[in-house]
């Protein structure tokens, strides 16, 4: 008899996970790394494979329950990693999800519309099938309901699972003694930047440019770009940025790697593409792991100002607020510039005030002064 295991693969502190489906039942003939479940963390859904070939003897445990790392959730009969493949794939062929595999919010949408997933193609990782391949298959109605569409049932196991998990990170935040400094962004030359890429036909947001000049600048402040790790503060020798992104599953923070290595095209393209696996819930754990510093954005809501948490082993965390028409003076005149608040909050442990402010006062020098060649 073999046990099917939960290994440590969402990132850090990642100690357990909540189990979203099973795709297997007692019975069925399994081949050596077919998926057998899904289970969710606090960054990521993560796929559990059979260690070897076999028959599902027992499920060790329901959707819904929250699994500690290590623990078995399932037990295979004859497993000895002899048995054929159960599928004619050859062992060399790409892995290939079962037809008509979808993430949990593809399902539902599927199930709303009339739609069936096994007629569709899946763009996802593996032919996942996500939000955007249902609603593309979708067929317009002719005319809005009059009534207002009832609300739907969250997804047994995700959303309660999904803040179970993001709630256990966030309580280990209350061991940090964290500080936090602001300042204010005069946003007219970032924004005037914006602009001028959108009309020569270029794609950039504002937070792409913020992530762009927060990378190149954290490569030239080891103490921010650093993991607090046991008694000691580390810098890290590669600059990950950690993008904070609302999804409808909740919270999740992608990571850009060597985003100090970027040009501002391939800091925004590597953001869309996060976003939209963000969004169809695609993300690897490796793609949400290794942050040095993240930068979180709630402009787009309006917001004036608020404080961000150090999420550890991270010693460091930027928050960006909206761009506001804000009297400023110039000289003796009075003028109305759009500008925002820059907050970071940082583990005193590893860092002082000094160190914060004099990184938050050259951002905003950058910022001001944008120049996508500077």
């Amino acid at each position: 008899m073999t046990e099917i295991r939960l290994i440590g693969a969402g990132g850090e502190y990642m100690d357990s996970a909540v189990l979203v489906e099973w795709h297997v039942r007692p019975g069925d003939a399994v081949a050596k790394g077919q998926l057998v479940a899904t289970v969710e963390t606090a960054k990521a859904a993560t796929e559990v494979e059979a260690p070897v070939g076999g028959t599902v003897a027992e499920l060790l445990a329901a959707v819904g329950d929250e699994v500690a790392v290590g623990a078995a959730i399932a037990r295979l009969a004859g497993g000895n990693g002899a048995m054929e493949p159960a599928s004619p794939r050859g062992p060399g062929l790409p892995r290939r999800l079962p037809a008509g595999f979808a993430s949990p919010l593809a399902r539902r949408l599927a199930r709303d519309a009339g739609i069936d997933l096994s007629a569709l193609r899946g763009s996802g990782p593996h032919g996942r099938i996500t939000r955007r391949d249902v609603l593309s298959a979708a067929p317009r109605a002719p005319e809005p309901r009059p009534e207002p569409e009832p609300r739907p049932e969250p997804e047994h196991g995700r959303s309660g699972g999904y803040r179970r998990a993001m709630a256990a990170q966030m309580a280990r935040t209350l061991q940090i003694p964290m500080f936090s400094v602001s300042v204010d962004c005069d946003g007219s030359a970032l924004l005037a930047e914006r602009r001028r890429i959108k009309a020569v036909g270029g794609i950039a947001t504002v937070n792409d440019l913020i992530v762009f000049r927060v990378a190149r600048l954290l490569a030239r402040h080891p103490d921010l770009n650093a993991h607090w790790a046991e008694d000691r503060s580390v810098p890290q020798e590669r600059v990950n940025v950690g993008v904070a992104m609302a999804t409808e599953a909740g919270l999740v923070v992608p990571v850009l790697r060597d985003a100090d290595r970027l040009s501002l095209a391939e800091t925004a393209a590597g953001l869309r593409r996060l976003r939209e696996r963000a969004e169809a819930q695609g993300l690897a754990a490796a793609e949400v792991s290794g942050a040095t510093l993240t930068v979180t954005n709630l402009g787009g809501f309006g917001v004036a100002d608020f404080v961000p948490i150090v999420n550890p082993p991270q010693v460091a965390i930027l928050a960006v607020a909206a761009f506001r028409p804000t009297a400023v003076f110039d000289g003796a005149r009075l003028e109305s510039r759009p500008v925002a608040r820059l907050t970071m909050s940082a583990d005193h442990r590893a860092v002082d005030g000094a160190g914060v402010a004099r990184f938050l006062d050259a951002l905003r020098a950058d910022l001001e002064a944008f120049s996508v060649v500077a």
